[in-house]
């Protein structure tokens, strides 16, 4: 296409132009909705079926120094946990959470699970998580924290996503990166990938959102990695969690 001068003697391709314009248009709607969406789900009932994988690359007596860390089998390396947790939310960010069943290869299977369900409890439209440890870029004043960048689109006309990366626009542990699919039109998220650091763990997250109903607004499966760090010791997790809800009001 033909360039055009951005009124600074420089010229850009018109495509550049409107794809700047489009992910301003994005933008602002979506995040001109984000608190509307936070406060439409203001209670539900789930349940929470969940698998975890761990795998010891290294560790040192030192790993006792970690509260409620695991409790290792001398010369085993990998280890699996299933678990069925029962919630009951209550906006905003009331979380009532009962161990339904707990099961795994661990000597010590509770302590594993208080460190990582937080993960498992994020309100994609608050604008903090974890709670107040991390920045949502869905924060509506987000884009003094992140940079957007409009990869793609996917659908037709009746159903357009927009396929979108974030990216922090410095190097902070309560900023993250990843990308996420919106929805034209409502403007809710259908897909959410988020990376970071907190405290000794390094995570990337996929959050798949409900198709249906209030489901809608809120995650239907998750996906994580971890790996926690700590005085030479080094151990990777791997966790699937599916939820089924009731009552959603």
């Amino acid at each position: 296409s033909a360039p055009v001068d951005d009124g600074g003697g420089e010229t850009k391709p018109f495509l550049q132009k409107t794809e700047s314009t489009l992910e301003n248009f994005i933008l602002t709607n979506l995040l001109e909705n984000v608190s509307h969406h936070a406060g439409t789900v203001e209670a539900y009932k789930a349940q929470m079926y969940m698998r975890g994988q761990y795998h010891v690359h290294s560790r040192n007596a030192l790993i006792r120094l970690v509260p409620d860390m695991f409790r290792f089998y001398k010369q085993v390396s990998d280890y699996v946990t299933e678990s069925v947790i029962d919630f009951n939310y209550t906006a905003p960010d009331i979380y009532d959470m009962k161990m339904r069943a707990l099961t795994g290869t661990f000597r010590r299977n509770q302590s594993e699970m208080r460190n990582t369900l937080d993960f498992f409890t994020l309100n994609v439209y608050s604008p903090t998580l974890l709670p107040n440890m991390l920045l949502s870029p869905l924060e509506i004043d987000a884009r003094a924290h992140y940079s957007y960048h409009l990869d793609s689109l996917s659908g037709d006309a009746d159903s357009l996503k927009y396929h979108i990366r974030i990216v922090p626009r410095r190097n902070s542990t309560q900023l993250l990166r990843g990308t996420m699919v919106v929805n034209d039109g409502t403007w809710i998220i259908d897909c959410l990938t988020l990376s970071g650091r907190v405290e000794l763990i390094d995570f990337s997250v996929r959050i798949q959102m409900g198709t249906k109903g209030g489901e809608v607004f809120l995650p239907k499966q998750i996906e994580m990695s971890t790996m926690f760090r700590f005085l030479w010791n080094k151990i990777e997790g791997q966790y699937v969690a599916h939820l089924d809800y009731g009552d959603i009001i």
